[in-house]
């Protein structure tokens, strides 16, 4: 039989307050299953670690969003403007001869740390600094096709074997001031190349030719290459993707800076 007057409104009353409660309930398993980190507040009082930057990115294609080299193209956007925070708020770390070599690495790939790295040295560019952007991530390099280098120009692989010498393998962009080697060709035994006497030779050279050297890495907790670079860096930064990026692999990626 069908319900009818105040039976009826009564079931209609415990459905919409249970549809509600379920809902409640789906947000609050979302949000407590998600502890990615949303916002600067949030990566400084979970992380322990100043926030130095927040790029905005305004884009209907994230792809072609990390190729952009925002300093130039779009110097007047807000992401140029979060490159120039961060420049400002790096400078303010050490005296500039007390930190040349800038080392930019993630935790995971695809958090845009490639993309950061080419307009953070772009940045320091402008500001009339000799800066080179150097591709380490010898496992999956990207800086030399967003710059519209050819794949096997010869780069850091090409040092590090003894095939080239660092004027070899320098190359000059569109910024007015930077230079970038890219990573040359693949190797099979990157972690070693990377970790032996070679690398120390090239920094040497290149903090005695350049005002700022930027380092692009490997994913700090996908490989060891990365590891073995840290000692030649006097700042690091690591790149976190907003909202996606587990908060705990982050403190991983810190733990072993």
């Amino acid at each position: 039989t069908e319900a009818s007057g105040p039976a009826r409104n009564m079931l209609i009353a415990a459905g919409v307050f249970m549809g509600l409660c379920f809902a409640v309930g789906i947000i609050y398993f979302l949000e407590s299953s998600d502890n990615s980190l949303r916002t600067v507040d949030e990566a400084e009082d979970r992380l322990q670690h100043p926030v130095l930057g927040a790029v905005s990115i305004d884009t209907g294609s994230q792809n072609k969003a990390k190729a952009r080299l925002v300093m130039e193209d779009e110097a007047h956007g807000l992401a140029a403007e979060s490159f120039r925070t961060l420049r400002a708020n790096t400078a303010m770390l050490g005296k500039p001869e007390a930190i040349k070599v800038r080392l930019v690495t993630s935790a995971l790939a695809g958090e845009g740390k490639s993309f950061c790295a080419m307009n953070y040295a772009a940045a320091l560019a402008q500001l009339g600094k000799s800066v080179v952007l150097v591709d380490m991530d010898l496992r999956r390099p990207t800086v030399g096709s967003r710059l519209d280098i050819p794949e096997e120009t010869p780069g850091v692989s090409s040092y590090l074997l003894g095939h080239k010498k660092l004027d070899e393998i320098v190359q000059k962009t569109r910024v007015n001031g930077l230079s970038v080697i890219v990573a040359g060709p693949s190797i099979p035994n990157p972690a070693e190349q990377l970790a032996g006497p070679h690398t120390g030779e090239l920094f040497a050279e290149l903090t005695g030719r350049f005002d700022i050297v930027v380092v692009d890495t490997a994913p700090i907790n996908a490989v060891a290459d990365t590891i073995g670079l840290l000692d030649h860096a006097q700042v690091i930064l690591l790149v976190i993707k907003a909202a996606k990026t587990p908060d705990r692999v982050s403190r991983r990626a810190i733990s072993e800076i």
